[in-house]
């Protein structure tokens, strides 16, 4: 919720955390929701958007290592003095070896968002949900003390993300392929860095967590960190927002990162291959167009409601219709994007809502957004082809033409084929895919990259953002990265007798990608803990290895690969 500067929000029964002097995180039952939307220093109220997850040869193509382990005998690099946030899903594996220090753990604290506290157990201060472990607390676990309830599934994401960028490479155990993993080959960036993991609450019902809690989080690692240097991880993404850095959520993580010593590293996300944004251009030759919106695939039916976003100039409007896949329609009864306005639609065994607003309080620009749920709780949505109808008011006036339209990140259930994701069948476009957070303008965004030459990076996010600003900053390698494996050494029961999981796994992804980046930052801080977040990108922008056929951006792999020795070269 954004309220004018310096008014305060109104008192009301509910829950409310406040991010910073305008921003405020709020629940509520939804008629006062409405009533908080029409208190007169309200600016806008944002609904939280759902957020989903997004060594031994990829540290050294970053060049990482030469900070580490310099050859000239300079001072290593090594995340010393330096706290490293992350903000994931998977749990962190306070257990492993790779974040300890002589039998100590390096982590400052987990606050898992999904617990509720029992016993001597608490929730953060301020912000009143979830249950924080500190040092002291998983050092007694560590010690045989009582344990944490904490939990991991095996081979977390988290736990890979937080391995590439801080992890010291000390777990060794059992390859399932033969042999053992060895101690110090699977070495992460930072590895002397100190670590707060923020495990995300999750959305019931999904794998996904909300954006509003992540921004909690990432305010909760800046203010645990206090005076020391900061970097915070987030390989958490969503599809919707206008994708200009305009959100609510982006907005405040904009302004976190006005501090210096605060860095923020996002990744781009894998949406290219998920057919979720779609443009189209209305011209005076062409003023009318259909979008093609599919819904379930390959005999498999989607069992979540499904939504998607316009946006386009204020200075073109038009009129939007729906019609189903058996053939029925419902017509909107205004020009839309209007005024602001809400109109819910009966459409065969399904509900419609289309909410316009021609001029978006944000960001000026004109909005539409459509959600389609089933009429019947826990009945699944009609199978097939839905269309949205788009048609120019006056052909004549087309001013800008553009809309880009974005489908927002579903659950994606591999048993149910994905068909509860929605996708485009036509009008798809590969540019413009990075996924918010990624498109603020503080933070840095890094795409993924193929160090080993196989596979490329086609399921990287590309920009430019919706404003035309030159996203991603650059790539990191994401392609089959070894590293932290979750419950590592500990039983694993579908494996057999004396089977335990691995303490290595391989993932690619953006979500590999940024942890990389993440760890440069963190030697660099540990060098120059006063540089801004603006700073620090502009270094590796400038420090990148061109990889393009020129040295200009290329939407999809930024300005080039990291290159931690040019950029340390750079600052001195």
């Amino acid at each position: 919720m954004l309220l004018q500067p310096g008014t305060g929000l109104p008192e009301f029964t509910g829950h409310a955390v406040q991010i910073n002097e305008s921003v405020f995180i709020v629940e509520a039952d939804l008629d006062t929701l409405r009533w908080l939307a029409e208190y007169p220093s309200v600016v806008y109220v944002e609904a939280p958007r759902p957020m989903g997850e997004d060594l031994d040869t990829s540290v050294p193509a970053t060049k990482a290592n030469v900070l580490s382990s310099p050859p000239s005998g300079g001072a290593a690099l090594t995340g010393l003095g330096v706290v490293v946030g992350f903000v994931d899903r998977g749990g962190m594996d306070w257990k492993l070896e790779d974040f300890q220090v002589n039998g100590h753990t390096r982590i400052l604290a987990i606050w898992d968002q999904s617990l509720r506290p029992v016993g001597t157990e608490k929730s953060p201060a301020a912000y009143g949900y979830g249950v924080e472990y500190d040092k002291t607390t998983i050092d007694g676990d560590l010690a045989g003390g009582p344990p944490l309830r904490h939990r991991c599934n095996p081979g977390s994401h988290a736990t890979h993300v937080a391995g590439i960028a801080v992890g010291n490479g000390s777990s060794t155990g059992p390859n399932p392929a033969g042999g053992v993993f060895p101690a110090a080959k699977y070495v992460g960036v930072a590895t002397n860095a100190d670590i707060i993991y923020v495990e995300a609450v999750k959305i019931p019902g999904t794998t996904l967590t909300s954006s509003d809690r992540v921004a909690e989080a990432i305010k909760y690692i800046f203010e645990k960190a206090g005076k020391r240097p900061c970097v915070v991880n987030v390989s958490l993404g969503n599809n919707g927002g206008a994708h200009d850095s305009e959100s609510v959520v982006e907005r405040t993580i904009d302004r976190m990162l006005e501090a210096n010593g605060r860095v923020l590293v996002k990744s781009a996300g894998n949406e290219v291959d998920w057919d979720c944004h779609a443009v189209v251009v209305l011209t005076a030759g062409d003023p009318r167009c259909t979008l093609e919106w599919q819904f379930g695939r390959s005999g498999r039916h989607d069992r979540t409601p499904n939504e998607l976003e316009l946006w386009s100039s204020s200075r073109d409007r038009f009129r939007i219709w729906v019609e189903h896949p058996q053939g029925s329609s419902l017509v909107t009864s205004k020009i839309i994007p209007g005024a602001d306005d809400t109109q819910r639609f009966p459409l065969g065994n399904e509900i419609v809502t289309v909410s316009s607003q021609r001029f978006h309080p944000l960001n000026g620009a004109s909005y539409v957004h459509i959600h389609v749920d089933s009429a019947q709780a826990g009945a699944t949505l009609s199978s097939g082809v839905w269309k949205v109808c788009i048609e120019a008011h006056d052909p004549s006036n087309i001013k800008d033409g553009r809309i880009d339209a974005w489908i927002e990140r579903d659950l994606r259930d591999a048993a149910n084929n994905y068909a509860d994701q929605s996708l485009f069948r036509n009008f798809v476009a590969a540019d413009g895919t990075l996924n918010p957070p990624g498109t603020i303008r503080r933070g840095i965004t890094v795409g993924n990259y193929d160090h080993l030459g196989g596979a490329g990076v086609s399921a990287s996010g590309r920009g430019p953002t919706r404003d035309g600003r030159n996203k991603p900053d650059l790539v990191a390698p994401g392609f089959r990265v070894w590293s932290s494996g979750a419950l590592g050494n500990q039983p694993n029961p579908a494996g057999g007798a004396g089977a335990v999981f691995a303490v290595r796994v391989e993932k690619t992804g953006t979500s590999m990608s940024a942890p990389h980046v993440t760890g440069v930052c963190a030697q660099l801080l540990e060098a120059f803990p006063a540089i801004s977040s603006a700073q620090m990108g502009a270094t590796l922008v400038a420090a990148a290895s061109a990889l393009a056929p020129s040295t200009s951006f290329d939407n999809q792999l930024g300005f080039g690969l990291i290159d931690a020795k040019e950029a340390d070269t750079a600052l001195r």
